[in-house]
């Protein structure tokens, strides 16, 4: 068995990365498992050390608190503002002395710094076996790239895990083992709910947490709108039994522009997970469209 121990006067600190804590630990065990159960005499592994998942792991627990670059600590900061107080703490700034932290999957916001050679060491496993789907944004070139939606995510995910621990066990190279191709595609979807926000919030004062404020209200008035969702697709599919109409759902809920309604259908879908594919459909049968 593995087990975590936690000094008592850090427990409120570390359950505040609990969930995170549990996914990077899940992998780490399935991955153990699998090392263990290589016949050491064929010289798979020889003497044991750590592996470097784990290595890495406690290294992100010394350094989730850090302080930013000039170049990214805006950003951040204002993403940040869109987050509950846990996932603020499990998202991470770059950091003065070291600003190209290793890219870490599962944290809700992480700056990551180009290299010399303006690219991004961000490993394409990680990113398919995060739990949610990503979003990256180039500041450089004002660019925003996402994965697949969060259901075609979820069974992309349990494949590339077994997958994953496939190669452990073969000894194959990951490059040759995992997808070469874009993971990331272009986000090019219209809305107009956040657009509206920005500009409310430029006529507001930036002093006495007045922006802060309006912007917690306007991701109140997000979940209440993804609970009317929720209700909504609840009642059209008789509670999954017969297919959504998604062009009823986004007339009725007046979200004709693509982008509004992902919005809070990911709001939705962090209120209760499954919304995706209540919405969409079986994503097993979906993802065979984009294989």
């Amino acid at each position: 068995s593995l087990s975590l121990v936690v000094p008592l006067e850090h427990l409120e600190t570390y359950l505040k990365w609990h969930d995170l804590c549990v996914i990077w630990m899940k992998r780490l065990i399935s991955r153990l498992k699998v090392l263990q159960s290589i016949d050491p005499g064929n010289g798979a592994i020889g003497e044991f050390s750590m592996p470097k998942n784990i290595q890495s792991f406690i290294q992100m627990l010394r350094s989730l608190s850090m302080l930013a670059l000039p170049s990214t600590i805006n950003l951040v900061r204002t993403l940040a503002l869109f987050l509950g107080a846990t996932e603020r703490h499990c998202s991470r700034l770059a950091t003065s002395d070291n600003p190209r932290f290793p890219y870490h999957s599962d944290l809700s916001i992480q700056a990551i710094i180009k290299d010399d050679n303006d690219t991004t060491n961000i490993p394409s496993i990680d990113v398919l076996c995060s739990k949610f789907p990503s979003a990256l944004i180039d500041m450089s070139t004002k660019e925003i790239h996402v994965t697949q939606p969060c259901h075609i995510h979820s069974v992309r995910r349990y494949e590339m895990m077994k997958q994953d621990l496939t190669c452990l066990w073969a000894e194959h190279r990951e490059d040759k083992v995992y997808p070469t191709s874009e993971i990331f595609k272009p986000y090019n979807e219209g809305e107009t709910l956040v657009g509206k926000l920005l500009c409310e919030l430029a006529e507001l004062k930036a002093s006495c947490g007045i922006r802060e404020t309006y912007i917690e209200q306007f991701i109140m008035s997000l979940e209440r709108r993804a609970l009317s969702l929720i209700k909504l697709v609840e009642l059209d599919t008789n509670r999954g039994k017969t297919k959504c109409n998604v062009n009823k759902i986004k007339k009725d809920m007046t979200l004709t522009q693509e982008g509004d309604f992902h919005i809070v259908l990911s709001t939705a879908e962090k209120l209760q997970p499954g919304m995706y594919a209540a919405v969409y459909g079986d994503p097993k049968q979906i993802t065979e469209n984009f294989t």
